[in-house]
């Protein structure tokens, strides 16, 4: 197999360093750790990381697209070699804070399985400017942390929307009046600054027709939330109330 510089090669739980420099000191978001290689399948990965007395854990994740960073592969028996699989992390400017020889060895988490690959070296070079400061905490855990904090912003905005929606809801009115038998129905919304919703119904009269012992109904109109949790409407006198349906206009109707 052939690989780019900058990427480790992984092999039967041994690991073995790039030819080139995998960074310079201070470095920040524009180089990756990266590695490639069997990696077996149900693991969670790190790169643990040692200068001097300073221990660091990186995270390493799956990459998908392995096509920047692995060479093509030669053809066995006319047959394309599977390519590898690829993990890596992004570099920031506290992972290589000091210039001189680090310690890196991969390890694979797999439930209460822990293993290990081979301990080896690499070098990062000085750089001219910056100031060295090594991450007070595991790399791993402000990568977590970051990524639970921007899931926590999406729940929370989510969350604000439904809380408001919810309130809009229980706090809708509605009145209806009667007008003309050739005027048209209508409904007309307003929202109050407090978000609560009004829905002010016009409903026409019917044709007279003979008497009867049914008096229509003439004035205001209410909405609750029945019990699983639906929409009903019902007069204010809390007599029997009339059927909603949507018709195929798309409009609200109320069967009177």
């Amino acid at each position: 197999m052939e690989y780019y510089s900058s990427v480790f090669t992984f092999d039967d739980w041994y690991l073995d360093k790039p030819v080139g420099t995998i960074a310079q000191q201070y470095d920040h978001l524009s180089r990756s750790l990266l590695v490639a290689g069997n990696l077996p399948d149900g693991y969670i990965w790190h790169m643990l990381v040692q200068c001097g007395d300073n221990f660091n854990i990186v995270l390493m994740e799956p990459i998908e697209d392995t096509a920047s960073a692995v060479a093509d592969l030669p053809e066995e028996d006319g047959e394309p070699e599977k390519k590898p699989k690829l993990i890596g992390a992004v570099l920031e400017r506290g992972w290589v804070g000091e210039s001189g020889k680090y310690s890196v060895q991969l390890r694979g988490v797999k439930g209460e399985e822990v293993r290990h690959t081979n301990l080896i070296t690499i070098r990062i070079p000085k750089s001219m400017a910056g100031e060295a400061q090594w991450p007070e905490i595991p790399s791993e855990f402000t990568q977590i942390e970051h990524r639970v904090n921007e899931t926590y912003e999406k729940v929370k905005n989510t969350a604000a929307e439904a809380e408001k929606a919810k309130n809009a809801i229980e706090n809708m009115g509605a009145t209806a009046k009667s007008v003309e038998p050739d005027e048209e129905a209508s409904v007309e919304k307003t929202v109050d600054e407090d978000g609560s919703i009004s829905l002010n119904f016009s409903i026409p009269k019917g044709e007279k027709g003979d008497p009867g012992d049914v008096v229509a109904h003439e004035g205001l109109y209410g909405f609750e939330v029945n019990p699983d949790g639906y929409l009903e409407l019902h007069y204010a006198d809390n007599t029997a109330a009339p059927n909603l349906s949507i018709n195929e206009d798309g409009y609200l109707v109320a069967e009177i």
